[in-house]
């Protein structure tokens, strides 16, 4: 893919490079009109994880094998943040945008991921934030995923709300245990809105459908 036209420049293997970055190369298939990056390793999830927090949001993942993934995963997806102070909620952040949330599609194809995160910091899971139109399914996440900060979740820590737009989540499980101090759950962790404290965007649509928890979960304040 040409990173400025968006368009496809060889289909089985490219150079991707992100805001004159690190390069990072991906293997790449077209299927029924649609470009997808295969992950059939650690290497190829990171590297996916990396090209999506340098600025690619919108690119999409096919997972072919199961993965064990240790606490150096970057996670798909974040948010850049700064203190706001507030009277009355000077403990909160702010989400400012653009994000680096993820907005593509991703298709586990039934395999399983085990995680093994501890990180101090929030929006902690698989995919670390998600927003506008993002497709996630067919995953499975197993193992230990635990946030010292705000949004933590086995599959999505926090799913960042634009008008006019939604995130589907479908045939998704969390086997993980998942440990939070604020906000912390299986599937999603919180679905925030970047420029208020408390409410998300009334026409923000997020569908989770045929998916499931069977993790525990706990945490300091709030857990689902």
């Amino acid at each position: 893919i040409d990173t400025e036209s968006g368009k496809l420049v060889n289909s089985s293997e490219v150079i991707l490079t992100a805001r004159n970055l690190e390069s990072i190369k991906l293997s790449a298939q077209e299927k029924d009109g649609v470009i997808w990056y295969s992950i059939s390793s650690n290497e190829d999830m990171v590297n996916f994880a990396k090209y999506v927090n340098m600025g690619a949001t919108q690119i999409n993942g096919l997972l072919t094998t199961d993965l064990t993934l240790g606490n150096e995963f970057p996670m798909i997806g974040k948010l850049k943040t700064i203190k706001k102070e507030v009277s009355g909620y000077e403990d909160l952040l702010d989400f400012k945008l653009p994000t680096y949330a993820f907005v593509g599609m991703f298709d586990g194809q039934n395999h399983t991921i085990t995680l093994n995160l501890d990180r101090n910091s929030q929006a902690v899971g698989f995919f670390g934030a998600a927003s506008s139109n993002a497709v996630i399914k067919n995953v499975v996440i197993d193992g230990n995923v635990k946030g010292e900060g705000k949004y933590t979740a086995g599959l999505v820590g926090c799913i960042v709300t634009q008008p006019g737009s939604g995130v589907e989540i479908t045939n998704c499980v969390n086997k993980a245990k998942v440990t939070g101090n604020y906000a912390a759950a299986g599937l999603v962790g919180a679905k925030v809105d970047p420029n208020m404290f408390h409410e998300s965007f009334p026409n923000m649509e997020l569908r989770i459908d045929n998916c499931a928890n069977t993790g525990e979960v706990s945490a300091s304040k709030i857990a689902a």
